[in-house]
């Protein structure tokens, strides 16, 4: 490849992962305003989190194998328009039913990093430097990522202040209005949410534009009928949770929906164990290498990334109305969520810049604690916006650590052969881990103590936290279970499992 199309094609890559940045965190900060628009209580949105999060599990390997079947660029670009046009969607609104399904629809974009890494190894594949060009490109990647994320969490809340959209908010809710029926707060709302829509729309030129074409490979035999057995029961394990809230936890329908989803369970472990080239490898995941770095990421998918949206909605929380929170507006959430954010990127680019000087294994260890930590706070002290920064930046540190190696030590952990199907495994886990804690708080925060109108009881909050910190503890003590993988047998060896580990941050 040669220097200019390089050049070409890693600025291609780049430009879309920053997109995928601001997609995953401008929403956040505007999550309140979101749901009063259609009327939602504090504890539904965390339905549409577990929509967005269990539809991304399913398309990440379905997207990925019509990328290696028709071609990475392809699929990318597919991707890209429909996570486009699902964005567009949001600026529309209509309802409920409509903004979930666009909220899923914009969940194609969990595929775009593995795409991209994929046309970046196809283009270097033939040069005898491949894996270290590789590895640069997904430190890059991730930066580009970072900066998203931190860009559009500041920008996000603080252009719908700016806008006058939060405060014709509080006008309408004071005055006994519907949200919905303001023309002020909808029109201030639809403005801000113009701006991810255009961003991602600029992404189809992008990958027309810079992308260039793979070859698609030929078609191997997979387990189909594991991987769907998989998607049926993580929708039967949610359904059963959106039914509980639906109907009321005395109701009996909603868990005999989940026993038939664990029931599932036995039959589908029997034909994975069978399976030459299974969706789980079982035999593999019991292992004392592989298990527990598994369910952490599980864990952890709970007590770190379902969290953030109770979180802001506690944080939005007036205490002139419900008696507790911490009124803060969109732009609030926004310093609130740099916050976090930049303690994980401090953290892990201190680490990674650190590289073998630490001793990996243990942080790993300690890290699940000092994420508690994040929540311990929360359950003590939660009415000062100061404790919630103390807070966030304590998660950070824990957070980073995580993002920076959690996933370098299932690569380290993998038999020959086994290294990328292991690292995928964590995302995967982790993704599942989100699903089931976004709908678990659901349940929590829509059925625990007495609600003020829109928002959830401060018991439901606090039982939020306490679920936070025993995930996060839980963790923890599975990671002690953890062993130390072999040193690799070269320093190149040694770099690639470290570039993995970024390729996997968020």
């Amino acid at each position: 490849m040669t220097t200019n199309l390089a050049q070409r094609v890693l600025l291609g890559v780049v430009l879309l992962e920053f997109v995928n940045g601001v997609l995953s965190a401008y929403y956040t900060p505007l999550t309140v305003p979101l749901a009063r628009s259609v009327g939602l209580h504090d504890s539904d949105w965390n339905w549409i989190e577990a929509a967005q999060t269990l539809f991304g599990a399913i398309m990440i390997p379905v997207m990925t194998r019509l990328g290696d079947r028709f071609g990475h660029k392809r699929a990318l670009l597919v991707s890209v328009t429909i996570t486009a046009l699902a964005a567009w969607w949001v600026v529309a609104g209509g309802g409920f039913v409509p903004l979930i399904l666009a909220f899923s629809l914009i969940a194609f974009n969990s595929v775009w990093t593995a795409l991209e890494l994929a046309v970046i190894r196809d283009r270097v594949a033939e040069r005898p430097d491949a894996d270290e060009r590789v590895s640069s490109a997904s430190a890059a990647l991730v930066l580009a990522f970072m900066v998203g994320s931190a860009g559009s969490a500041m920008f996000g809340g603080l252009f719908f202040e700016s806008s006058g959209g939060w405060d014709a908010l509080q006008t309408a809710l004071d005055q006994g209005l519907d949200p919905a029926d303001h023309q002020p707060f909808t029109d201030a709302l639809r403005l801000a949410l113009v701006i991810p829509a255009a961003w991602v729309s600029l992404g189809v030129p992008v990958v027309l534009a810079l992308v260039p074409r793979t070859k698609p490979v030929a078609s191997q035999q997979r387990d189909l009928a594991g991987l769907l057995a998989l998607i049926g029961l993580l929708v039967l394990l949610v359904g059963g949770l959106s039914v509980v809230k639906l109907a009321g936890p005395a109701h009996p329908a909603g868990w005999a929906v989940m026993a038939v989803a664990l029931a599932g369970l036995w039959p589908f472990v029997r034909h994975e164990r069978r399976t030459a080239d299974p969706a789980l490898d079982f035999h593999l995941l019991a292992t004392r290498q592989v298990w527990p770095y598994q369910v952490a990421a599980l864990l952890l998918g709970v007590g770190f990334n379902a969290t953030q949206i109770p979180l802001v909605t506690f944080a939005s929380t007036d205490p002139a109305r419900a008696g507790f929170g911490l009124a803060a507006d969109s732009g609030d959430i926004s310093i609130v969520m740099a916050v976090m954010i930049g303690s994980i990127s401090v953290t892990a680019a201190v680490l990674t810049a650190a590289g073998r000087r630490i001793d990996k294994l243990t942080l790993l260890r300690v890290a699940p604690f000092i994420h508690a930590g994040q929540f311990v706070v929360f359950l003590f002290f939660h009415s000062q916006m100061w404790q919630a920064y103390v807070a966030v930046a304590i998660g950070g540190v824990g957070a980073g650590i995580l993002s920076a190696w959690l996933p370098a030590a299932a690569a380290n952990a993998a038999p020959p052969g086994q290294t990328a199907r292991l690292v995928g495994l964590i995302s995967l886990f982790q993704v599942v881990g989100i699903a089931l804690g976004s709908a678990t708080f659901a349940v929590v925060l829509g059925t625990v103590g007495q609600s003020t109108g829109p928002a959830a009881a401060l018991s439901g909050y606090l039982t939020v936290f306490a679920i936070a910190v025993a995930s996060s503890v839980g963790a923890g003590i599975v990671l002690q279970a953890a062993r130390r993988p072999l040193p690799p047998p070269t320093t190149d060896a040694g770099d690639l499992a470290e570039s993995e580990e970024e390729t996997h941050v968020h």
